[in-house]
């Protein structure tokens, strides 16, 4: 019998962000593949944008590799722009910014030893910036009254996090202040 909460459930965002393009460098010749989306003939070392899910199959069979070198000056921005403020949440670069991420530690996480180097920098600058701006969204949503974020300022991911943990902090916050 297959544990429901082992496995992993694909939300919105995470399908919504499969849609978004990303940069990549075809390591061999790729026909015109009309079956998966791809209507003309990828060149050799040419720098395509496609679709997350197209990128990622295509990596997997190795014939591309993701190359979005900029989302680490745009990872290093953010958490500065973080950390100047600890109350203002400020927009990411893109609302599908910690998908990005997510896919440059994964190209680094299989590259030579000064890649494994970036790859934990990049990780470790990721994990502040979720640690910063969780705070600064947790310390809004208690302080809202259960007023609206603006969504502007929050990626996909957080967007679906302030729509879960809403409801259940109003419930929280009800429960601690009723006087019977």
């Amino acid at each position: 019998m297959e544990d429901k909460n082992s496995e992993q459930e694909m939300t919105v965002s995470d399908a919504l962000s499969q849609l978004n393009p990303v940069k990549v460098r075809s390591l061999r010749q790729i026909p015109a593949l009309p079956d998966l989306g791809i209507n003309n003939l990828i060149k050799e070392g040419e720098t395509v944008s496609l679709p997350r899910w197209q990128a990622h199959l295509l990596a997997r069979e190795g014939y591309v590799l993701l190359v979005d070198d900029d989302i680490e000056i745009e990872l290093a921005k953010a958490c500065i722009r973080e950390k100047g403020s600890s109350v203002q949440l400020f927009p990411l670069p893109y609302r599908d910014f910690y998908a990005r991420v997510k896919d440059r530690l994964r190209t680094l996480g299989n590259g030579d030893l000064n890649d494994k180097r970036r790859h934990d920098h990049v990780y470790a600058l990721m994990q502040e910036l979720i640690t910063l701006r969780l705070h600064k969204i947790l310390s809004q949503l208690a302080a809202s009254e259960g007023g609206a974020l603006p969504k502007e300022v929050l990626s996909e991911e957080e967007v679906e996090l302030v729509r879960a943990l809403r409801p259940r902090l109003l419930a929280w916050k009800r429960g601690l202040l009723e006087v019977k």
